[in-house]
């Protein structure tokens, strides 16, 4: 009705999609029931957050739809969208125990080039997802600029089901130097896509998209079979051992319960000792799998592998977790890196950093370098292991050979490096 009305010439109006962030952990935690009773308190702030002419409605499990009516911009949209956050934001007495809520909204304003009310809710819908990749406990706007990301995202899913197949990628390795002898100790696995329209493809614009359509898994598996092989292969023509560093997702603990035992079986079939795999795990994933594989993870760690928590910083959560499952080392964030590098404030927590993994035993690295300054201050507070555009940046297989038969590499010494 609303929608008939508006195209008639009356009064606009919006369509929120709201979905209360990580709801199914109270339902692990407390039970159905608890979830339930929760489930009724937060629709009824939510009425309380409208007007008579407003409406709110459950689409089932945690997700709800609102009806704004009178809207004359977006910005009023806006505004109910800050007073619905601010309603869920008063903590929840559930059995004596004290919880907080957030949400995700995504929001859909009436226009004229709608074709029917259902165009609304999709685009509400597509909002919602963009708040929730943005973060979660945040509103964000429908666009048709984020119809077009969102019409790639989906291409993007389409083409990766068959990149495997037609042999699209490619794996390049970054050089990590132990300074100030610029020695190669290690590299870094960096998956490439030459995709045939867009050209090279970083990991950034096509990983996210394979998690979300279930591809991450197989991914991730020809990763680990195409470094074990091209490290064995180094290793038969004489090269020096050096480690390989290949990062983990959570959607390969999730798809597979022998993840694990293929992981060995992979190193046993070219020959591997299991400690020269690296294998990084950022906090995003350490926190996904932290409570369904926990076990996984340590075991992993106990076989030989070697466990690297990826772009650490001195959150809460690194910091419980660091002694838990086995990691080895800590490569350092790089905004932590930029950051040491621009005053004295950076350069103390750097030193800090370092200190706590002394105090542990565990080794630290850093990524990102990028300027001489930032290898210095890293330097300088005691990490000389490191990686970055202004050491080397990621190359393919052949060139790598070649820096490795070289055994060094230097910050500005490409040149000299090419023609070795």
């Amino acid at each position: 009705t609303a929608f008939s009305v508006a195209r008639r010439g009356g009064v606009s109006f919006a369509v929120f999609d709201l979905d209360l962030d990580h709801f199914s952990d109270v339902n692990d935690s407390l039970g159905d029931p608890a979830g339930d009773r929760l489930l009724c308190e937060a629709a009824r702030r939510l009425q309380r957050s409208l007007r008579e002419t407003d409406i709110v409605a459950r689409l089932g499990g945690d997700e709800f739809a609102v009806l704004q009516s009178g809207v004359r911009e977006p910005a009023d949209a806006g505004i109910l969208a800050a007073r619905l956050h601010q309603s869920l934001a008063m903590p929840f007495d559930q059995d004596g125990m004290r919880m907080h809520l957030t949400a995700s909204i995504g929001i859909a304003c009436f226009h004229a080039g709608l074709g029917a009310a259902s165009d609304m809710l999709a685009q509400a819908d597509l909002a919602l997802h963009r708040a929730k990749d943005e973060g979660r406990d945040r509103y964000c706007f429908h666009s048709g600029a984020f119809d077009a990301i969102v019409h790639e995202r989906q291409t993007l899913s389409e083409e990766l089901h068959t990149a495997l197949e037609q042999h699209q990628f490619e794996v390049h390795y970054q050089p990590q130097t132990r300074q100030p002898n610029h020695g190669i100790v290690g590299l870094e696995a960096l998956i490439r896509w030459q995709h045939p329209r867009r050209g090279w493809l970083l990991p950034g614009a096509f990983l996210p998209v394979a998690e979300r359509n279930g591809t991450a898994p197989e991914i991730g598996r020809w990763m680990l079979e195409t470094v074990c092989r091209q490290l064995a292969a180094w290793n038969a023509a004489g090269l020096r051992p050096v480690t390989m560093a290949l990062n983990l997702s959570a959607a390969q603990f999730r798809s597979d319960a022998g993840f694990v035992a293929e992981i060995m079986q992979t190193l046993g079939s070219h020959g591997l000792p299991p400690a020269l795999l690296e294998l990084e795990i950022d906090e995003a994933t350490l926190a996904e799998i932290a409570r369904d594989h926990a076990a996984d993870l340590r075991r992993l760690g106990g076989l030989g592998p070697r466990l690297v928590f990826d772009g650490f910083e001195m959150g809460q959560f690194a910091l419980t977790h660091i002694g838990a499952y086995g990691f080895v080392r800590l490569k350092i964030a790089r905004r932590q890196v930029e950051e040491a590098a621009l005053d004295r404030a950076g350069a103390a927590i750097l030193r800090a950093v370092i200190a706590l993994a002394r105090a542990l035993h565990i080794e630290v690295s850093a990524a990102g370098v990028e300027t001489a300054a930032e290898l210095a201050v890293l330097i300088e507070s005691g990490c000389t292991v490191a990686q970055g555009y202004h050491i080397c940046p990621p190359l393919p297989a052949g060139q790598i050979e070649r820096l490795l038969r070289f055994g060094t590499i230097a910050p500005g010494e490409m040149a000299r490096a090419d023609n070795v």
